[in-house]
């Protein structure tokens, strides 16, 4: 799901150069809930002991965590799909549409407003 396209549009800018993309940035604060519950397990267990309602909260913490992660790739892809249908107006080719937003909210319609403008 890497999108050459907008690193070409960027760096001739260097807006934003330096800066995660949204991807990046939620795989980092994914990944960073689930290790702080893990570590809030581990120094608990070594603190006082196994305790089991500690285990269930930081087993629920990486869970959701995951969930974030898995559930907003839907929303990333169509944001990419976006961005390639915008990219491709911008050389003349008006054809492509955005599809597959069932449930997305915002983003669906973003993809629509998009389609209105675009062709």
């Amino acid at each position: 799901m890497t999108n050459h396209h907008s690193a070409k549009v960027n760096k001739s800018t260097k807006i934003s150069a330096n800066i995660p993309l949204l991807k990046t940035k939620l795989k980092i604060y994914a990944t960073a809930l689930a290790v702080i519950a893990l570590a809030m397990f581990i120094y608990v267990f070594f603190m006082h002991g196994l305790d089991w309602f500690i285990l269930a909260m930081a087993i629920i913490i990486a869970v959701m965590s995951e969930k974030i992660f898995t559930d907003f790739g839907t929303y990333l892809t169509t944001l990419n799909n976006i961005n390639d249908v915008l990219l491709m107006a911008n050389n003349g080719q008006l054809t492509k549409r955005i599809t597959k937003t069932k449930g997305q909210g915002e983003v669906k319609a973003l993809s629509f407003a998009n389609e209105r403008n675009c062709g």
